[in-house]
């Protein structure tokens, strides 16, 4: 349910209690959640630097979300005024005063993008998209900025635009891009969706320097859901593959499978240890490590269903945060009821 939000049930015992934990755990646990609100994305900067972003219901009206970690505590950091109302979809970070955030109006299905210096808000680049979704970002430096996303006129016609610190230039792009990873300013890593000869293709895209490029894997009749460029001869694609995962050698793709009935996997980071950590099916962990796939729970409050959508990694270390929503059964829907964030690690 993408933009379903309520508070129902047991959920009104989840007020605003968002805690840092004290324990010496070091497996998945939950670390806060929060009524009415449902979180869609997160970036780590450093263990004492970490954005989420989504958006919260207030008085039966949408609300965007941003939350920040320091270190001991998360708090909400306001968004200006004017783009109150947007839902947002992805943050990419890379320093303290490089974060920036997308989303949408879902009424007007303008697509909005903002900068946060360290100290306060810069409104960048906006465009009308075809369908409601906020462009995915890969922010390597405060020179080097890629918005790409969707076009107004086609499902499958993409936004690329390049910021060089001083002016945005508009890129050619094969199709639209839901998700990207980069390895380097020339090295860099997008899924999303082209036109095909009778209809829409996945499509795993790269950008080598100077054009995108559309790269074929061999599975373009499915769809895929995550990209992780972990080095130039070491990337990962994941999606709708009946849960097999994709794996770039700088040569060719192989196809390996995590099992356990899974269909879906997504948001695949690394685990700080030469592997990986991936969402299955939005309710359970996998962890790709020594060759081998194997799967864990998250961590459940009673009464509710924990669903992630998006992991990051602290850069270093092989902590892992998780953001999402937590869901209660309602007739044959799950209905988002909070939102949830999860860590591994210290």
């Amino acid at each position: 349910m993408r933009r379903s939000l309520a508070v129902v049930g047991t959920a009104m015992a989840l007020t605003a209690v968002f805690t840092s934990s004290a324990t010496a755990a070091t497996g998945w646990r939950i670390t806060g959640s929060h009524a009415g609100a449902a979180l869609r994305a997160v970036a780590a900067v450093s263990a004492k630097n970490v954005w989420a972003v989504g958006s919260e219901t207030v008085s039966g009206k949408n609300r965007a979300l941003v939350r920040h970690w320091n270190g001991k505590t998360w708090k909400t950091v306001a968004v200006p005024s004017a783009l109150k109302r947007i839902y947002l979809d992805h943050v990419a970070a890379s320093s303290s005063t490089n974060v920036w955030v997308t989303g949408t109006d879902a009424q007007t299905y303008k697509a909005y993008s903002l900068r946060w210096d360290g100290r306060k808000w810069h409104t960048g680049p906006s465009h009308t998209a075809f369908e409601p979704g906020g462009d995915a970002i890969a922010a390597i430096g405060t020179k080097d900025v890629w918005l790409l996303g969707r076009g107004a006129n086609d499902l499958a016609a993409g936004q690329a635009r390049h910021f060089d610190g001083k002016h945005w230039k508009t890129v050619s792009v094969p199709g639209f891009v839901s998700d990207v990873s980069a390895v380097s300013s020339r090295d860099i890593w997008a899924i999303g969706l082209v036109r095909g000869k009778n209809s829409y293709e996945a499509a795993v895209t790269h950008w080598n320097g100077k054009t995108w490029r559309r790269v074929s894997t061999g599975t373009e009749d499915v769809m895929y859901d995550s990209v992780r460029a972990l080095g130039a001869k070491n990337v990962w694609v994941s999606g709708s593959m009946g849960g097999s995962v994709l794996h770039w050698n700088g040569t060719k793709w192989a196809s390996t499978s995590p099992g356990h009935g899974i269909i879906r996997v997504g948001s695949l980071v690394s685990d700080g240890a030469k592997g990986l950590w991936g969402v299955a099916d939005g309710t359970r962990l996998l962890r790709y490590h020594a060759g081998h796939w194997s799967l864990s729970a998250l961590p459940q409050r009673a009464g509710h269903t924990t669903q992630i959508g998006a992991l990051a990694q602290v850069k270093g270390t092989t902590s892992v945060w998780g953001v999402g929503v937590l869901t209660v059964s309602k007739g044959d829907e799950d209905v988002e009821t909070a939102d949830v964030i999860v860590k591994y690690g210290h």
